[in-house]
């Protein structure tokens, strides 16, 4: 698998897990799509990171862990903590 190959298979475990529409970025400038895409990326090895790390505590494979309820449970904190 080349590197254009690898870049294809993460921007489709990215457009999956985090239910991105797939469509066209907020930003019209090619800075700003970098920095979406790079915004992306870190959210999603953050959280890759964080199933990782509560799969080891737990004492389970991490791909037991699926991503969606991760995603859901994090969106979840941020507006509560978020909200007035």
């Amino acid at each position: 698998m080349h590197s254009g190959q690898h870049i294809e298979v993460l921007f489709k475990l990215v457009k999956v897990d985090l239910r991105t529409s797939g469509g066209v970025l907020r930003s019209g400038r090619p800075e700003g799509v970098r920095q979406e895409l790079w915004a992306l990326l870190c959210v999603y090895q953050a959280l890759r990171t964080l199933i990782t790390r509560a799969a080891v505590i737990a004492g389970v494979d991490p791909a037991r862990i699926s991503f969606p309820p991760v995603l859901d449970a994090v969106k979840s904190s941020v507006r509560t903590a978020l909200s007035p």
